[in-house]
């Protein structure tokens, strides 16, 4: 039992990080408070503790401990306190909260993504093994997106946290081409374009790993995720990821050109991996044209109504934000504030916050919320992080202006602290 005696606290710690981060897409949760409205479920009214949050809890604790033991000492001040601001404003809110309960559920969940951050940004974990483990996830989630578009069904299974979704069902995500139905890849999480933000943050890492590639087993290993990832973000069809992957394929085209001025051969393998990816999307773009020029038009009926819904969002938090436009409605009271101060009448399940990031965190903590997190993003973005990274934080910064998922869920906020933690990394 040798190996036994070479486990020490920083070995569990690094590890356990690599481990979470591997796990972060699955879902799997316990509703111990399940909110109904209207006579419907009401998600973002119920409280859950998610299977890896209670990792977290132990990787946090043994991470107080190992930064005690090593004194170890926080860098970027003014982020650190700034954060911490933010966290109390957040907290405030609940006080004038409509559901001061659920403000104060969401805050735990705020708080449990700083811990990650601060996990990530200052543990023992490597930089590069992090980003390796999310890419590892997103290969494994692309596998299952495959699946799931090529059978047309994401089984259910409450251990993995996967809900069943089949083309007929009213509430699945689907494309509709005349008469037919079909269903976009969920993976294991909640919607096709969290799926596709996800693949895409590890597509970006994968890039940037492809800089430092040296050995021929590893190149293929990247090639293969590189490609795999790829066909399983087409398959979400998500059209924000669209956008933003052709910008990153023109950002590195240009980069990769203008650097090749002095034949730099350590940029070949990413040149190849770009060509090979760009010839892969053509493909598959030509196999299911119908499909995809359903998506890009938004002629189809069901793509006319989704922008019809996301305009009508818009107008709502309007008039939310109108109410108290300073400190905001409560953090997570979104839905609860338009029941109680804009209509009650609507199905449980026509109660989802605004596709907005900006506008949904406005609507909840107010203009001094949404000035201190535009603050902390600028203060990320001037450190002398990878640019990589910050081409990841801006990618979902930029996914954040179609959709709410990245502050109204637990994945969305993890994801964000991860990529933030990343970004003032220093090894």
């Amino acid at each position: 039992m040798l190996w036994l005696k070479k486990i020490t606290l920083t070995n569990v710690l690094e590890w356990g990080t690599y481990l979470l981060v591997f796990l972060l897409p699955m879902q799997t949760r316990w509703i111990y408070l399940a909110a109904r409205l209207n006579g419907g479920d009401w998600e973002y009214g119920s409280n859950s503790l998610y299977g890896t949050e209670i990792l977290l809890a132990v990787l946090v604790a043994l991470f107080l401990v190992w930064r005690r033991k090593n004194n170890i000492k926080f860098a970027e001040r003014n982020l650190v306190l700034l954060i911490g601001v933010f966290v109390f404003w957040s907290l405030a809110t609940a006080l004038w909260a409509v559901d001061y309960n659920l403000a104060l559920y969401r805050w735990w969940l705020l708080v449990g993504g700083i811990m990650f951050y601060f996990l990530v940004a200052y543990g023992p974990a490597v930089k590069a093994k992090i980003m390796a483990s999310l890419i590892a996830a997103a290969a494994l989630q692309s596998v299952l997106a495959l699946i799931q578009f090529f059978s047309q069904t994401v089984f259910g299974n409450k251990w993995l946290g996967l809900a069943p979704h089949w083309p007929a069902d009213l509430g699945a995500l689907v494309i509709a081409v005349g008469d037919e139905r079909w269903l976009r890849a969920y993976g294991s999480l909640p919607h096709p374009n969290i799926l596709a933000a996800f693949l895409l943050v590890g597509l970006v890492f994968l890039a940037g790993l492809s800089l430092t590639a040296r050995s021929s087993k590893i190149k293929w290993s990247m090639a293969g995720a590189w490609l795999l990832i790829l066909t399983g973000l087409f398959f979400t069809f998500s059209r924000a990821a669209a956008i933003v992957v052709i910008i990153c394929y023109l950002i590195f085209v240009i980069w990769l050109a203008k650097e090749w001025v002095g034949y730099k051969r350590q940029y070949v393998f990413t040149a190849q991996l770009l060509a090979g990816g760009a010839l892969v999307l053509i493909i598959l773009a030509a196999s299911f044209w119908p499909l995809l020029a359903t998506r890009a038009t938004g002629d189809g009926r069901l793509e006319v109504k989704s922008n019809q819904e996301r305009l009508a969002s818009y107008s709502e938090s309007w008039q939310l934000i109108k109410i108290h436009p300073i400190v905001g409605s409560g953090l997570g009271n979104y839905t609860a504030a338009v029941y109680n101060r804009l209509d009650n009448r609507l199905p449980a399940w026509a109660y989802q916050p605004t596709h907005n990031l900006y506008l949904l965190v406005l609507a909840e903590t107010g203009a001094v919320g949404l000035m201190m997190l535009f603050v902390i993003c600028y203060l990320l973005f001037a450190t002398k992080g990878t640019w990589t990274i910050k081409a990841a934080l801006a990618s979902l910064l930029f996914l954040g202006l179609f959709d709410h998922w990245l502050w109204s869920l637990y994945f969305g906020g993890m994801l964000w602290w991860l990529v933030a933690g990343l970004t003032i990394k220093k090894d």
